[in-house]
């Protein structure tokens, strides 16, 4: 019996659920713009847990502008809905992800070819939040002890194959991404470690 592929999996059962309605109207959105004001807000790394509590609150407001877009039925073109999924993404809870997977399949259906990677990852992100296999590979987390970025478990049935159809890298690139991350980070300690040595180095 020939498998059928995550992401064809995703577009046949969200593609029946998707619904959207018209609301108020207010300023026209500009998705992509909202994203770069996303990843600012989010520059400092070390993603939400990384953000003091005022930057946890300009982060709400910009998803929640986002979701009011969707909600309204104002995301009316492919391209807007992939931006939107892609500030969706960044959210730290299962309702937000979910929006950015069920935007990111509107984009697909409506031809966006970008939107498959965002949709890869969304439900990567979805694997990772329920602890379960993620598809493709693009999630890692941060274990405090002993202090590495580590990819999150990969179900081993997806082939690299699949991976390029949603325009991402064989899955041995994206271990090696972790594994630079991981010495980008040690480098880092070190210089920091370095910084607070005392003149003349350690005592003797």
């Amino acid at each position: 019996m020939m498998r059928c592929s995550p992401l064809l999996a995703c577009l046949c059962w969200l593609a029946l659920v998707l619904v959207t309605g018209p609301g108020c109207r207010s300023a026209a959105p500009n998705p992509e713009r909202q994203y770069h004001r996303v990843l600012a807000e989010l520059k400092g790394g070390g993603g939400l847990r990384g953000l003091a509590p005022d930057g946890r609150q300009k982060m709400d407001e910009l998803l929640l502008e986002v979701e009011a877009w969707a909600l309204e039925g104002r995301l009316e073109s492919p391209t807007d809905q992939m931006w939107a999924a892609a500030c969706l993404l960044q959210g730290e809870t299962t309702e937000r992800v979910e929006w950015a997977q069920k935007l990111a399949v509107k984009a697909v259906l409506g031809g966006e070819e970008r939107a498959k990677t965002i949709l890869a990852q969304a439900m990567d992100k979805q694997a990772l939040m329920a602890n379960r296999p993620q598809p493709y590979g693009t999630q890692y987390v941060f274990h405090s002890n002993p202090g590495l970025w580590v990819l999150h478990p990969v179900d081993p049935k997806t082939t690299d194959a699949e991976r390029a159809e949603v325009g991402l890298p064989p899955l041995a690139e994206l271990e090696d991404l972790v594994r630079r991350l991981n010495e980008q980070l040690q480098e880092a300690m070190l210089e920091n470690a370095e910084r607070r040595m005392p003149p003349g180095g350690l005592p003797q």
